[in-house]
């Protein structure tokens, strides 16, 4: 009789046949279970499960190769700072763009 533990998945074999609720002892993980029909092994269907081939798994939508996709939690208040602080650090390369833009305005009025 072929059993195997529920506990860590060791193959226990018996030269006996053992009635349901025995008390078996795993000599792997020493874990005590009692003789089921849920872990007593089928020989022919682990030998018909073995030969038939695993079946392909592939995802329903692959990913494009370069793209990574990454998820972050930020609550609200923290959000809305974030946001505070990106506006704040871009006012002065929005003033220099200003004054940019007022010394040619100012020097193509001068040229009529």
């Amino acid at each position: 009789m072929k059993l195997k533990c529920p506990m860590c998945g060791q193959r226990l074999d018996s030269d006996q046949e053992l009635e349901t609720g025995t008390p078996v002892e795993c000599p792997k993980c020493a874990k005590t279970f009692a003789v089921t029909a849920g872990n007593v092994v089928n020989e022919s269907a682990e030998r018909a499960r073995a030969a038939k081939p695993a079946p392909a798994v592939r995802p329903a939508k692959p990913a494009p190769q370069d793209v990574r996709i990454t998820g972050i939690s930020i609550p609200f208040l923290d959000m809305v700072l974030l946001l505070v602080e990106i506006a704040l650090a871009a006012i002065p390369a929005l003033l220099v763009l200003v004054g940019i833009c007022y010394m040619v305005v100012a020097i193509l009025g001068n040229v009529r």
